[in-house]
């Protein structure tokens, strides 16, 4: 899977620990597909067991904006709740309390404040199937200076002058605001209206892992 490949490159078994080391994922989705799927493939990828890929998975820097239903299970999360388990009414009012709607902001400072550090200290940053909306473009927006010289994204089914508006929305959620910018040029920045997620890791992974 190119983004894991992208992730893992020149990672030996030995050195597993290290395989998300420097990625940070903003995940705006409640689901756990991207942990489950993660598990399954680096269980197939490296031969590794079950536990092995969940404790990998968990090191994986995850950043919620609007919550999620709930880790996995794993040895760190004992009563985490298997993927694709069937829901009792009681687990539903539980989950439901653990992820807010679009329409309902992130109130907690750490975690905005996290997020927005994140963005501001990342070299490389992938938009991969994301709509731009105004909310959460400015969830995402720092208050300082950025270090990005690489920004890519996926603006799939949009028309190109559609695309060229979000382009300027990550111009300006990138601008500087005070102090010196790292690095002093401005950063490349591509969304593409023809490109999949899975093309962009393909086309451009020399450029994603450079």
């Amino acid at each position: 899977m190119p983004f894991v490949r992208a992730a893992g490159q020149d990672i030996a078994k030995r050195n597993l620990e290290r395989i998300f080391e420097g990625v940070t994922i903003i995940n705006f989705n409640y689901d756990r597909c991207l942990e489950e799927f993660l598990r399954h493939w680096l269980m197939s990828e490296y031969a590794i067991r079950d536990y092995e890929a969940h404790a990998l998975v968990e090191t994986l820097n995850m950043l919620r904006p609007y919550g999620s239903i709930g880790p996995l299970p794993s040895k760190k999360h004992v009563n985490g709740i298997p993927f694709g388990e069937s829901l009792t009414s009681s687990h539903v009012g539980e989950l439901a309390g653990r992820i807010k709607t679009f329409t309902e902001q992130v109130v907690d400072d750490d975690e905005l404040k996290e997020i927005r550090s994140a963005v501001a200290e990342a070299e490389t940053i992938v938009f991969l199937g994301f709509g731009f909306h105004d909310q959460n473009m400015k969830l995402l927006t720092p208050p300082r200076s950025t270090c990005a010289s690489r920004v890519f994204g996926t603006a799939l089914g949009m028309s190109s002058p559609v695309a060229n508006l979000m382009k300027d929305q990550i111009t300006k959620m990138l601008a500087q605001k005070g102090g010196v910018r790292i690095p002093a040029t401005d950063p490349f920045i591509m969304v593409d209206p023809s490109l999949t997620c899975l093309n962009l890791f393909e086309d451009y992974r020399p450029l994603l892992t450079a």
